[in-house]
């Protein structure tokens, strides 16, 4: 499988906030699949763990077309779907731990 990064390019707000505070937060960036770049927005969650961590998801919505992704054709193989029985959006959620580097 090739890889797939994403790379932030603007955040929805700046915060102060105290160690166990959730923050809803949308981070808009472009995310790479195959070698295809595209815009994408995810919806994060972010924890404050202390005053150099934070934790959280990332959640957000692509369709397959945009990346060139393609269901393979496998017949008479069982628990493939055929591709009319397959949407062309997929959901992509990240955990991550974000540390403030010196």
């Amino acid at each position: 499988m090739p890889p797939a990064y994403t790379r932030s390019t603007k955040c929805s707000k700046r915060w102060l906030a105290n160690p166990g505070q959730i923050i809803p937060v949308k981070i808009t960036g472009n995310l790479t699949i195959r070698d295809i770049v595209q815009p994408v927005t995810f919806d994060r969650t972010l924890t404050v763990k202390s005053d150099t961590e934070l934790e959280g998801t990332a959640k957000t919505t692509i369709t397959r077309a945009a990346f060139e992704l393609t269901i393979p054709n496998v017949p008479n193989v069982p628990n493939v779907p055929s591709v009319a029985d397959v949407t062309g959006n997929f959901d992509i959620q990240l955990q991550f731990v974000a540390t403030r580097q010196a």
